[in-house]
């Protein structure tokens, strides 16, 4: 707990660091979206035939 909020007081004054980690968090969402989309269109084509 004390080395999270140690971790969160050096980590959060710098603003490219952060904006760092939202877009590796940003990216790994899209890419998880865009996995789920493609699953659903094979399975719609699968349903389909």
């Amino acid at each position: 707990m004390r080395f999270e909020g140690a971790f969160f007081r050096i980590s959060f004054p710098a603003p490219p660091d952060l904006s760092f980690f939202m877009r590796n968090l940003l990216l790994i969402f899209c890419n998880h979206f865009v996995l789920r989309i493609v699953l659903i269109l094979k399975i719609l084509r699968i349903s389909a035939l």
